[in-house]
């Protein structure tokens, strides 16, 4: 066991405060994996390692897509698309997107 400074805060086996990492996501919606390694300084493949096992302990919910970046998604959110989804029979890709897009804030929170 090693202890290392990471902005100020104590961290134990190089992790990062978990609890700084999940308000940072929480506060910003999607954040750009390669942004969130430099501000916890770690790795790139460290990140999209500790964001699963955010979501597998509960922590967070969301997305990973093809351009690097994590997309957190309330649990009111994927309500609301789980209850758009099983108000429809059948849906085309792009209501089922349109639908998303209305139903996910993709925009940080406000302060």
């Amino acid at each position: 066991w090693y202890q290392r400074r990471v902005h100020g805060e104590i961290t134990l086996d190089g992790e990062p405060d978990e609890e700084r990492l999940v308000e940072y996501v929480k506060q910003r919606k999607v954040v750009d994996l390669l942004d969130v390694a430099a501000e916890f300084r770690m790795r790139g493949a460290a990140v999209t390692a500790q964001l699963q096992a955010l979501e597998q302990q509960g922590r967070l919910s969301g997305l990973f897509d093809e351009h690097g970046r994590y997309i957190h998604i309330t649990e009111e959110e994927v309500s609301a698309v789980g209850s758009w989804v099983g108000s429809q029979s059948r849906t085309a890709t792009a209501d089922f997107v349109a639908a998303c897009n209305r139903l996910i804030r993709l925009s940080p929170a406000e302060s």
